[in-house]
């Protein structure tokens, strides 16, 4: 992030601004309508020292740190003896004595979330109570709980309060344990970001397009919690259409498909369509007869399927899928007829890119 150069902006020296026209001179990114006030009196060698001494040595920020978080709380760079000063250190202090936090890692919660330099603690410790009143399974979360929590995912404390309950509730409703609850919050970052009837989608569609039942879904989730998120913008509901759109398979076989290969439907949506796309369109098949459908969505569409077929495509349009994709490079390569540097040439010329969904 760029920041100024105050004797470059001004062609001033430091010493001949006031703290608020410094301010201004040596960052970027304050807001425009930003109240400097507080600086105007402040001398310019305080504020200096402050940002030196308190904010770059003693908390690890660097200048483009310092200059980013202005653009949230214009106080950042104000000393602590003045009022509404000392923002980080307050806070830092506040993570490290009641949360458990260190330095290092109070100052990439402010850098991820600034919302909590606008935060009176005050308002953190009446979260942490209500947390604490509601509990989890019907069981009490103590604070140390708590805290584990917010230092795995520290949106915790900052997510919609009135969507908390409900997660409560839905966690309840499907049988999670207290700790299996937990581990949840802690691993999984996004899941406060879940709209009403996201986990209710997650654990119903598989039940009334594949026959799964919750308990199946449940244990799933709990081998790949990752998977919490599918129900955001029905994307699972999706990805379980591509399939059966494109398979012959009684409904059985895709139940025990998904049972057994979850993580094929983590594959993101993105590449669902592409590799569906690309045997279709490009390559004129039907995968309803194809051996390998749908198992083949758990490879990587640049990295494997792409280059693969479109190499056996251009010597034998009517090439064997199936025996295209297994094996390895090597055995690829001597069934096709092709060379390694032909294979890693024409996967080359495409990113390779983690088939993840955006979430």
């Amino acid at each position: 992030m760029f920041v100024r150069s105050f004797s470059s902006a001004t062609g001033m020296n430091a010493r001949d601004l006031k703290g608020d026209d410094y301010l201004l001179s040596r960052y970027s990114s304050i807001q425009d309508d930003a109240d400097l006030s507080p600086y105007a009196e402040i001398p310019v060698e305080e504020i200096e020292n402050y940002i030196s001494e308190t904010l770059i040595q003693e908390h690890g920020y660097s200048e483009e740190d310092i200059d980013y978080l202005l653009h949230f709380n214009s106080n950042v760079a104000v000393p602590s003896e003045y009022e509404n000063g000392g923002v980080i250190p307050n806070i830092t202090k506040y993570f490290i004595d009641k949360l458990g936090s260190t330095v290092k890692d109070s100052k990439e919660i402010l850098l991820r979330f600034p919302r909590y330099m606008n935060i009176d603690t005050k308002q953190i410790d009446e979260r942490i109570a209500y947390y604490t009143e509601v509990g989890i399974s019907n069981r009490e979360i103590t604070t140390e709980e708590i805290s584990e929590i917010f230092r795995a995912n520290p949106f915790y404390l900052i997510c919609p309060q009135e969507n908390y309950q409900r997660f409560i509730n839905e966690f309840n409703h499907y049988r999670f344990s207290k700790e299996e609850t937990i581990r949840m919050f802690k691993e999984q970052p996004g899941i406060f970001g879940l709209k009403k009837g996201n986990i209710r989608a997650l654990f119903e569609t598989p039940k009334v397009l594949l026959g799964v039942k919750a308990s199946d879904m449940k244990e799933i989730i709990l081998r790949y919690p990752e998977f919490i998120l599918q129900g955001r913008k029905n994307i699972i509901v999706e990805k379980i259409k591509i399939v059966m759109k494109n398979s012959n398979s009684p409904k059985l076989y895709l139940r025990d498909l998904f049972l057994r290969h979850p993580k094929l439907f983590l594959k993101s949506y993105a590449s669902f369509k592409a590799k569906e796309s690309f045997f279709i369109i490009e390559l004129g098949r039907g995968l309803k007869t194809e051996r390998s459908w749908p198992l083949m969505l758990k490879m990587n569409y640049n990295a494997h399927i792409r280059p693969r077929c479109a190499l056996a495509y251009n010597q034998n349009f009517e090439f064997d899928i199936t025996e295209a994709l297994i094996g390895t490079d090597e055995e690829f390569c001597k069934k096709f007829g092709f060379t390694i540097e032909q294979l890693d040439e024409e996967r080359s010329s495409h990113e390779i890119t983690e088939e993840k969904d955006i979430l």
